[in-house]
């Protein structure tokens, strides 16, 4: 009995050395590859950039910055990422360019921007459509092309959802109509704001209560083309001239920020936001949905916006450009959503449920159009959306 014990006792003390030992292979591992990721990074940093991208967006910096990182490491291209301010964006781009004067080789801009990218010959071809063809969203596809052919990479996109208080609603409710009545039933408790709320002040939160009502097109001369379904579009606007009477929304002081502020804080009970501010909301209460709809005939379709890299046809180094822009949007679009927040247009790299649930949301939204024109017909669906909001008549 002795001896065994002396022999149970020798294997506990061989596996004790022997955890510590992995212990200590562990935490030698973790100190050698702090080091050997410092020196990858300033071997990067101290290379010379062959090409420059740039950008407008601080969310996207992280993850391009590791991107240009990693490429540097496998490829031995230094790619300088290089964030801009917003404000005539596409112009600084085209004025560089004609100068001859540090203009980008890469840059970053969203759909409705390259119809003029396009006609500023800022817009180098996709020679690697197909592949892009083959595993992204085709709202992603429809936004990085004129006149039939990809110009762009497409990245990521902004599309609305919808979002709703979990301790209040059991399941997602399937209309507007739907949360009234709850209400009117006493079935959500006592009610200290608004039922829904959007940014009754902007567009891109209007249109779902119209978007099916549209079709867009482009003509042979690059102008936006719409069909509208006049039935429809007129029993859309009265249904959203109704909510006026149950929902108070001014659309002189409503902020995409208050209604974050509203819902996080119990303000409203559900809302519709960009799928750019899901991080902003409050996981512990928040659920997911795509849009409901308005009532059992009236659905809603929301409109999207895609964020896409774009190859200068000014570049003299197109073909390492358009190297980088294919391995930032399909090679290392894996960590992308870790890194950003945001969901990206590559359906093969989505395997979260929410995710998943925001990305057909992108598929089945609008996809507004790359035209230069577009901006007018925003303007006054706007115009007209925000007088019949103030008591116009329909």
């Amino acid at each position: 009995m002795e001896k065994q014990n002396k022999k149970l006792l020798s294997v506990t003390v061989l596996l004790i050395c022997l955890a510590g030992m992995a212990g200590i292979a562990v935490a030698d591992g973790e100190k050698a590859s702090a080091p050997q990721e410092e020196k990858e990074t300033a071997e990067y940093e101290q290379a010379q950039p062959e090409l420059t991208l740039w950008y407008t967006d601080d969310s996207m910096t992280g993850y391009l910055y590791d991107c240009a990182k990693k490429y540097y490491e496998e490829s031995g291209i230094a790619v300088d990422v290089v964030l801009k301010d917003s404000l005539g964006f596409v112009e600084s781009i085209y004025q560089t360019s004609m100068d001859d004067a540090g203009y980008p080789d890469i840059y970053m801009i969203q759909n409705d921007s390259l119809g003029k990218a396009y006609l500023y010959g800022l817009a180098a071809e996709n020679e690697d459509a197909d592949v892009f063809r083959a595993d992204d969203a085709g709202n992603a596809v429809t936004a990085s092309s004129c006149g039939g052919k990809m110009y762009a990479y497409p990245l990521t996109f902004h599309t609305p959802v919808f979002v709703y208080r979990s301790d209040v609603f059991a399941t997602a409710p399937a209309s507007v109509e739907q949360i009234f009545a709850m209400a009117q039933n006493d079935e959500l408790g006592l009610i200290a704001g608004n039922l829904i709320e959007w940014n009754v002040a902007d567009e891109f939160y209007d249109f779902p209560f119209v978007g099916e009502s549209f079709s867009f097109d482009e003509n042979d001369m690059g102008k936006l083309s719409v069909t509208t379904d006049e039935a429809r579009y007129a029993e859309e606007f009265a249904f959203f001239g109704g909510l006026t009477e149950t929902i108070d929304l001014d659309t002189e002081t409503m902020t995409r920020k208050q209604v974050l502020d509203d819902f996080n804080s119990g303000a409203t009970l559900s809302a519709i936001i960009d799928s750019w501010d899901l991080g902003a909301v409050n996981g512990d209460t928040c659920q997911v949905a795509a849009l409901p709809a308005m009532n059992d005939t009236l659905s809603m379709r929301g409109g999207s916006y895609t964020e896409l890299l774009v190859v200068n046809a000014f570049t003299e180094k197109e073909k390492k450009a358009a190297d980088f822009a294919s391995y930032v949007t399909m090679e290392a679009m894996g960590d992308f959503e870790a890194q950003t927040g945001h969901i990206p247009v590559k359906g093969s790299v989505i395997t979260d449920e929410t995710s998943r649930i925001i990305y057909n949301a992108y598929e089945n939204s609008v996809s507004i159009p790359n035209t230069m024109d577009v901006e007018d017909f925003l303007r006054e669906l706007k115009n007209r959306m925000t007088a019949v909001w103030n008591g116009a008549p329909v």
